[in-house]
């Protein structure tokens, strides 16, 4: 997307706002679905997870809190982001 931005060094490139890259390379999708569903069912839900990346020099902390969705019965369930919210976001980026 911003990769048509002029620049004279290396140093000048790194230092223009690319959030679009930066975005895609944070560990959002940590959790398989089998992981996930296993601890719904044991009622082990962490907090937050908490995780370091690194884009380009720069280090980054993510920390993913989960959905609480209730049903009708107002039973609470935890969900964290799996791979189906990752499938949605590549559809959306298309």
């Amino acid at each position: 997307m911003f990769q048509d931005f002029l620049y004279n060094t290396p140093k000048e490139l790194e230092s223009l706002s690319d959030s679009i890259p930066l975005w895609d390379c944070l560990p959002k999708y940590v959790l398989s679905s089998q992981t996930a569903n296993e601890s719904r069912k044991n009622n082990q839900f962490p907090p937050m997870l908490k995780l370091r990346c690194q884009h380009f020099e720069q280090w980054f902390s993510v920390k993913i809190l989960p959905a609480l969705i209730s049903d009708d019965e107002d039973d609470v369930s935890v969900y964290y982001p799996s791979a189906t919210e990752e499938l949605v976001e590549e559809a959306l980026e298309v």
